[in-house]
């Protein structure tokens, strides 16, 4: 007689195709639960939450029905869990470190010992069990204080779940935990060096460019910006005011540098570079982008926060550059030093954007107009060199 073990096969043998994948978690649920029910499990409903590590998002969780849309739900950082949450059989189990539950729901109770077992009730179902796995990776930030996964499985077959099936879905879970481990540290990557080096960069880097002086010559709009009165405003202010000035001045900046095609390269103490590239736009485009970056910028700027914003065209040097231990993702080149130097005469010249003369020539062409700012000897070039504002 074929064992329970064997009988899932199928479903494991998918299970470890999608894993080999990176297929979306949602849709690893989904067929999983359905190849399940193909071998008559009667599953009704299955929900899967797992924490995160990401700069924004805590947990994640996505929860099938047989006769409903799939759900998918997201619980940011610094969010207040919800009632439901801190009163679940989910919650009591991570906290508990608990790594198995069930409850048979056939006999109905006057007061269920989780609200939600009462809701399944009404609901029709039968039987519920829920299987938790770690990661085995710390987190002092969640609940158990470890990664990891929670499975619950809920039925409406008459008599609940079969027994002889219980190891089955056991089972189950731990493949499936293995799945979501592997996404989970896709995600986690994509997410981390997303938010450190910047899309672009972290898309590169996770293809392979990682070898130290791998640089990329590539023609780019390059902006450089820095808060105003920056250093009097961190010895006068509380730390906290001053970190939540730069997280806001830093909002402003990535929100309008995405939005505007570029790609945020650094934050550097109170400063900032971004890149337009020209790979998928001709250079008066991205010369017009960059420019409604920075006057996105500063219209979005804190109350009270001022930026000084260079702009220039030309070649950069992009890639990874460093000590053998210490690699950073960047830009470098005469028109990264120029942008710089445009920034830096702002406070000189009295004005919030000044450009050079390429990317001046650009935007004129674009009906921009703007005027002379004078010609000005910047360090590092040997010929002085003519700066623009926008009218």
């Amino acid at each position: 007689m074929e064992s329970e073990t064997e009988n899932l096969t199928p479903v494991l043998t998918w299970l470890a195709e999608a894993t080999l994948r990176n297929k979306p978690i949602d849709q690893i649920v989904v067929g999983t639960c359905e190849r399940l029910n193909a071998l008559g499990y009667e599953i009704a409903r299955s929900h899967v939450s797992t924490s995160a590590l990401h700069p924004m998002v805590e947990s994640y969780a996505i929860t099938w029905n047989a006769d409903r849309p799939l759900a998918r739900m997201v619980q940011p950082h610094g969010q207040t869990p919800s009632r439901g949450w801190l009163d679940s059989p989910l919650h009591h189990m991570l906290t508990k470190r608990e790594f198995f539950q069930r409850r048979l729901l056939i006999e109905r109770q006057d007061e269920y010992e989780f609200p939600v077992f009462q809701d399944f009730a009404d609901d029709g179902m039968t039987d519920w069990m829920a299987v938790a796995e770690g990661f085995a990776q710390a987190a002092d930030n969640v609940p158990g204080g470890e990664f990891g996964i929670i499975v619950s499985w809920t039925t409406k077959a008459p008599r609940g779940f079969r027994q002889d099936r219980i190891g089955g879905l056991r089972l189950v879970a731990k493949t499936l935990a293995v799945a979501v481990k592997s996404n989970f540290m896709h995600v986690i990557a994509h997410a981390v060096l997303g938010a450190y080096l910047g899309e672009d960069a972290a898309r590169r880097v996770l293809a392979g460019s990682i070898t130290r002086g791998g640089v990329t010559e590539l023609p780019a709009v390059v902006l450089m910006a820095d808060i105003k009165g920056f250093t009097r405003l961190s010895m006068e202010r509380p730390i906290g005011d001053v970190v939540a000035t730069l997280n806001g001045a830093f909002d402003a900046v990535s929100d309008a540098v995405t939005t505007h095609g570029g790609t945020v390269l650094k934050l550097m103490g109170d400063g900032a570079l971004a890149i337009f590239l020209l790979k998928d736009r001709e250079p008066g485009a991205a010369a017009m982008d960059a420019a409604e970056a920075a006057a996105a910028i500063q219209a979005a700027l804190p109350d009270g926060v001022a930026m000084d914003i260079g702009l220039s065209l030309g070649d950069v040097h992009y890639g990874n550059i460093g000590a053998a231990g210490r690699l950073d993702f960047t830009a470098i080149g005469p028109a990264v030093n120029e942008a710089a130097r445009l920034e830096a005469l702002c406070a000189v010249v009295d004005e919030p954007l000044l450009v050079s003369a390429a990317v001046a020539e650009l935007l004129r062409q674009r009906g921009v107009m703007l005027t002379s700012r004078g010609t000005h000897l910047m360090k590092g070039f040997d010929l002085p060199r003519e700066v623009f504002a926008v009218v």
